[in-house]
């Protein structure tokens, strides 16, 4: 019990007591602090500084609690400066006459952000821009024009602004996508590039393959480019470069196809012999075209042919070259280190990433395995932590050892932790009686690795599985997945797992994602969204609650059971009432017989969920969870609630502290663990009173 109870408390006892008598809920919160810090940073920009006469290494830190821009000295790679971003994170960095930095961002769902940020050398401050009043844009890609302005490329509409440094006022050019363009589609405008000739490339990326754009920016017209189809083309003074399978085609800028180069056809300087796929890097006057072929950083020569190998670079990760074309860089966040590059000499110099994390990121996921223990995950960073609900430690494992966005979350199988990672849809598996042991080099892959990366969950069918959302062990002891489909493709899986022998088996939805599952001794429960893989446009209009049949393999149930609901976004099995239990994103809360198949009630929930960007970011998530003691705990965005299954009474409990409730999960009996932000929450249930 706690030592004083909230003036709500109070007013809610003196409330009771004068109605008559009533049974009061009352709790305490406990603010764990943030399970994970640091965790997310990415790029990073060498950018030659006119003040400090010397190129920095810039890169960022991101967070729903604001991002951080800092720089890093190429030399010592110790932090020179650091600026806080109002955005969630920085999506790329153009470099304007003076050594004037412009920042184009976004922000994700709470934040401010989505915005053009100034970075004056000389002023050495964030100024905020701001950004043309449309809708539904995130700033993804930008290009400074002939004429000193910014441009900026948007997703959610592919949308093209206009900023002009001289007036500071925004213009918004409009749509530069190609019919047809279906409702509520995602679609990306990005990759800007401007032609010698003044005008704007760009690649409209939704349903594979990509397009590309030519826009004028007096006009503000544009057409298709019927001869180029990849969001990764380059401009190179009066040529285009357009990836192909083994090689890139060559155009000059009427897009007229001048040459064919072939990777294999390349001649190799020296001893060098190239093995693998190359993946071009970046094409200037300046640094010339230069490309990796696996670890090694190399040059290529278009009039002779050929190639010369610059450098094997010590680790893989994100690379930048220097305007000037005289240095690269490789920075690799979760190992903290990056190597600089000579590229006459090949030199390499490898440093320590001086800057110390200070965000936190929002929490994603929550899950009690068999010894106890809650396993959570953040939302991008890749991270999973343990908390010991003994005494409310908490441990960062730390970076899972793979390439990717996010954790999803965590269930426990025979001792071991399993969990699903964003993007690819991979599958891993962690064993906490051995030393957690990321394996970078192998990605996961090598049979010493801890965690060790076992499959991609859409087998023969990669692009059926893109995000595991949520997991559950079904009646047969398999584990199933909900997942969600790539980019550019529909709907997505219920995919079956077998623990014990890595197998999986693909359920494919081609008109909705699995958001969501639960199992009882028989069947096992989804909840379904009509959103597919970001891009694919939606192909229904509802979300449905269906019950499979592990033992036919077969769907023997669906239905929409909410009008409106555009998804299932929890669903759960309660084994005190036999009963499913679901909740939906426009706040309805029902009740689902599991063998008459029958909703049997629904209840209002006051407040709307949690959206977290990328589960996706279109519906408010409201997580529920079956507890000890028979009953339904349920969090929105600001409010704990508790179904009483005896009674059938939705009772709203103490207001949190912090907003932005995700996951709710019950450690020790009426202790209940939830995220709010980056933060963890523990909320105690004390003894109902009763007043007579």
């Amino acid at each position: 019990m706690p030592q004083s109870l909230p003036f709500r408390t109070i007013v809610g006892l003196v409330v009771c007591f004068l109605l008559g008598g009533c049974p009061l809920f009352a709790g305490t919160y406990h603010d764990l602090g943030r399970p994970v810090i640091g965790a997310w940073q990415r790029q990073a920009w060498i950018v030659e500084d006119p003040v400090l006469k010397r190129e920095l290494l810039w890169s960022q830190e991101s967070s729903q609690d604001g991002a951080v821009f800092y720089a890093l000295d190429l030399e010592t790679g110790e932090t020179v400066e650091q600026h806080p971003a109002p955005a969630r994170e920085i999506g790329g960095l153009l470099q304007a006459a003076g050594g004037v930095l412009y920042l184009y961002t976004y922000s994700g769902l709470n934040h401010p952000g989505n915005e053009l940020l100034r970075f004056d050398p000389h002023k050495r401050v964030i100024e905020r821009m701001g950004l043309a009043s449309t809708l539904r844009n995130r700033c993804v890609s930008g290009a400074i024009g002939p004429d000193g302005r910014i441009y900026i490329g948007t997703h959610q509409e592919g949308r093209l602004f206009c900023f002009d440094p001289r007036t500071e006022e925004w213009e918004d050019l409009g749509q530069k996508v190609p019919p047809p363009i279906q409702l509520r589609q995602n679609i990306w405008l990005g990759n800007l590039h401007f032609t010698p000739q003044g005008k704007l490339l760009a690649a409209v990326t939704r349903t594979p393959p990509a397009e590309v754009v030519e826009i004028d920016p007096v006009s503000g017209s544009f057409r298709k480019i019927d001869a180029i189809a990849s969001d990764r083309f380059l401009v190179n003074g009066e040529q285009i470069l357009n990836p192909t399978p083994g090689g890139f085609d060559v155009f000059d800028t009427s897009f007229r196809k001048i040459a064919a180069v072939s990777f294999d056809d390349l001649q190799p300087v020296g001893s060098y012999r190239p093995f693998g796929e190359m993946q071009l890097v970046t094409a200037s006057p300046q640094a010339g075209i230069l490309g990796m072929v696996g670890t090694d950083l190399v040059r290529l020569e278009i009039a002779s042919k050929s190639l010369r190998k610059i450098a094997s670079l010590p680790f893989l990760g994100h690379v930048t070259v220097s305007p000037s074309g005289r240095r690269a860089a490789v920075i690799h966040h979760p190992t903290r280190r990056f190597a600089v590059v000579d590229l006459t000499s090949g030199e390499i110099t490898t440093r320590q990433i001086g800057y110390q994390g200070q965000r936190g990121t929002q929490i994603c996921g929550l899950n009690k395995v068999a010894d106890g223990s809650i396993y959570g995950t953040n939302i991008i960073g890749m991270h999973v932590f343990r908390c010991d609900p003994k005494d409310d430690t908490i441990r960062d494992l730390g970076h899972v050892g793979w390439s990717g966005g996010e954790v999803y979350n965590t269930i426990g199988a025979a001792g071991r932790v399993y969990f699903g990672t964003y993007g690819g849809g991979h599958w891993g598996v962690y064993d906490p009686q051995r030393p957690w042991r990321p394996d970078f080099e192998s990605q996961g892959k090598a049979t010493a690795a801890n965690p060790r990366r076992l499959i991609e969950l859409g087998g023969d069918e990669p692009d059926a599985a893109n995000r595991p959302f949520e997991y559950v062990s079904g009646p047969d002891d398999k584990l199933y997945i909900a997942c969600r489909a790539n980019y550019g493709h529909p709907g997505g899986s219920l995919v079956q797992f077998d623990p014990a022998s890595s197998q999986a088996r693909v359920f494919r939805d081609r008109l909705r994602s699995i958001q969501t599952v639960t199992a009882d001794e028989r069947y096992v429960f989804a909840g379904t969204n009509i959103h597919g893989g970001r891009g694919s446009g939606d192909r229904a209009d509802q979300g449905t609650l269906v019950v499979f049949d592990p033992t036919s393999g077969q769907r023997v149930f669906e239905q929409s059971p909410v009008d409106g609901a555009q998804a299932i976004v929890c669903i759960r099995y309660n084994s005190a009432d036999r009963r499913v239990y679901a909740t939906t994103d426009n706040q309805v809360l029902l009740r689902f017989h599991p063998r008459t198949f029958e909703i049997e009630r629904t209840w209002q929930i006051r407040s709307a969920g949690t959206p977290l960007a990328g589960v996706p970011e279109d519906v408010g998530m409201l997580h529920i969870t079956a507890a000890s003691d028979g009953n339904i705990y349920g969090v929105a965005y600001r409010d704990l609630y508790r179904l009483d299954i005896h009674t059938g009474k939705l009772d709203y409990l103490e207001t949190p502290p912090l907003e932005g409730l995700y996951q709710i999960v019950e450690g020790s009996p009426g202790e209940f663990y939830m995220g709010a932000g980056t933060h963890l929450l523990k909320y105690v249930l004390d003894a109902p009173a009763y007043f007579r």
